[in-house]
């Protein structure tokens, strides 16, 4: 190798290093799978056209729901919404990179199935599923898979690695990466596997809630496993819940009734960017007080490069969500719109964020 070519190969490693995507240069979208949005080439045209002009660069587009795919998949069934012969994800990358945009590939994780969309995965997979004391895996209308279990741990993590095969996305994305609520998961294998690891039988004590926890925890290391083991690059986000306030990490809603412990996955490196889903209404004086306290905690729990905060459009009027945004930035992070999906709060947003110049 000539001193010339070694330059140059040094030169684009450390370039590369130079503009790894962190949380602080995310100025994002969500785009759902539920409704219109990303169905046809159509839809992504003018979805990838309004976020460019609103000076987005960061579309979070939703390519599985529950188990099922908004891109062609051998391993799972394509979404109902989806035209067959289409492939939304592929038509999306191409269309986004020559416009300069990223494409993030979001996958709900633990949720799998629902009344309203049935997957064949819940019938198929009974002992993988996060159970209720009562034994009902029925929770506000979906069902979950239980982390404690190592087979569904090992499925969810072959999609993800076939769907990365196939696609070169500019990152990938968590979303319900998490128990259903505290009610969940008191499986006979959940119990079973508790006393072989904490030697009691009770389920009531804090070494349950511990026990929930590192479930997680081990999904979140998996799938970063999964993930590097195809794509050594590709950027890493969870979204992580901000229910109710905020007073401490180890008594917030995601540490304790949900059990993610995403400053966990931050120090170990599972994750490059937490992503907090603070959807909080600023005309509301006490949720007004919760946004700032929780955006307040993120410089706590890990480097502002760490987090990109997502609002929500529809529980504010665009100058509200404007004024959110503005906070975000001036705390040090990247933002995030949940959601950009085409309705009637897509516009509002688009010109109230134009404006403002974010």
């Amino acid at each position: 190798m000539t001193l010339k070519v070694f330059l140059v190969l040094l030169l684009a490693a450390v370039c590369g290093a130079c503009f790894a995507l962190t949380g602080k240069d995310i100025k994002g979208v969500y785009v759902t799978g539920w409704t219109r949005g990303a169905f046809t080439k159509a839809e992504i045209d003018a979805t990838l056209d309004g976020a460019k002009q609103m000076g987005a660069k960061d579309i979070f587009l939703q390519v599985r729901k529950y188990d099922d795919a908004l891109y062609n998949s051998s391993l799972v069934k394509k979404a109902d919404s989806v035209a067959a012969g289409f492939d939304p994800l592929a038509y999306a990358l191409k269309k986004a990179h020559g416009m300069g945009l990223r494409i993030h590939a979001w996958l709900v994780i633990c949720r799998i199935d629902g009344p309203l969309y049935k997957t064949t995965l819940t019938a198929r997979q009974r002992g993988w599923l996060a159970l209720m004391e009562n034994g009902e895996a029925m929770s506000n209308d979906a069902v979950y898979i239980d982390p404690s279990v190592p087979a569904a741990r090992e499925y969810v993590c072959s999609v993800v690695k076939d769907m990365l095969k196939h696609y070169k996305v500019d990152g990938i994305h968590w979303d319900y990466i998490r128990y259903a609520s505290k009610s969940y998961s008191y499986s006979g294998y959940s119990r079973a596997l508790f006393y072989k690891e904490f030697g009691t039988r009770d389920v009531k004590s804090p070494k349950y809630s511990d026990f929930r926890r590192h479930n997680m925890n081990l999904l979140v290391r998996d799938l970063h496993a999964a993930v590097r083991s195809v794509n050594k690059t590709v950027p890493i986000s969870a979204a992580t819940i901000t229910w109710g306030g905020m007073d401490s990490y180890e008594s917030s809603t995601p540490y304790v009734s949900v059990f993610q412990d995403y400053r966990e996955w931050l120090k170990q490196g599972w994750i490059d960017i937490a992503m907090p889903m603070l959807y909080k209404r600023e005309s509301n004086a006490e949720q007004k007080k919760d946004f700032r306290n929780w955006l307040r905690s993120f410089g706590e729990q890990g480097r502002d490069t760490q987090f990109a905060v997502t609002v929500s459009d529809t529980m504010n009027e665009p100058e509200e969500a404007v004024e959110q945004i503005k906070l975000i930035k001036k705390a040090g992070y990247g933002w995030c719109i949940f959601a950009f999906n085409d309705n009637e709060y897509r516009q509002p947003i688009k010109e109230a964020v134009e404006k403002a110049g974010l």
